[in-house]
């Protein structure tokens, strides 16, 4: 053996850790979103909906803190001679509260951000029509993450994010990936042509999403973002 060696193999080894603590150091705090699809499954069976209307959501792969301020959904009519009506006014997006946690949540009116065009927030949204076997995509926030332009039309920017993070306890532990939080949002629905029992009745289909912590490895260079 080369009596460099062991002298090389230490210097690689020492650069190697100091790469590896440059990036943890730097890292951003990063979480995932996740619907938690049995539950929405589950909701939309306590309505006999399963077979009629599926819901998904679009989220980004991750997230930094407070960088998260709308999200997308896809609403598809899975009938054959029936509307579904999304009610925005009737839909509702809450804050965030660790899993296993009771209350603590509130309600914010849900707003679609139609492209192209304007929002008052003072007038009533016009619902959505899902015509048989065809989705519905848009992309929503919470209202109060909305403020009018200081322009002479009604156009809206957003000013905040949707879901807010302040240092504290409960945040240390979920960076320590010991706990999960949670946020919800309800969709109401509507259907028109179905039978006397769906026909008309507005659906409240309670959505879940879970909130995880990336660890610092998620930062690695061959990790994918």
């Amino acid at each position: 053996m080369n009596p460099l060696d062991p002298i090389l193999l230490t210097i690689y080894l020492l650069s190697v850790f100091i790469f590896l603590m440059q990036i943890k150091s730097s890292f951003n705090d990063e979480f995932v979103i996740k619907p938690d699809d049995a539950w929405i499954t589950h909701q939309l069976e306590k309505f006999d909906l399963k077979d009629k209307v599926k819901i998904s959501f679009g989220f980004d792969k991750r997230y930094e803190y407070n960088k998260i301020n709308q999200f997308g959904i896809d609403v598809k009519n899975l009938t054959e001679d029936s509307s579904v009506y999304i009610d925005w006014d009737w839909s509702i997006i809450t804050n965030w509260r660790e899993v296993g946690t009771d209350g603590g949540l509130s309600a914010r009116r849900m707003t679609r951000l139609n492209p192209g065009t304007t929002i008052d927030l003072s007038q009533e949204q016009v619902f959505s029509t899902v015509a048989p076997k065809t989705t519905f995509s848009t992309k929503v926030t919470a209202e109060d993450c909305l403020q009018r332009k200081d322009t002479p039309e009604l156009e809206f920017k957003i000013v905040k994010p949707l879901l807010e993070f302040k240092k504290g306890k409960q945040l240390s532990e979920f960076q320590a990936q010991v706990i999960e939080f949670e946020f919800f949002a309800e969709l109401a629905l509507r259907f028109a042509g179905l039978e006397s029992t769906h026909s008309g009745t507005r659906f409240n289909i309670l959505c879940r999403f879970v909130m995880t912590h990336l660890p610092w490895t998620a930062g690695l260079p061959w990790n994918p973002k």
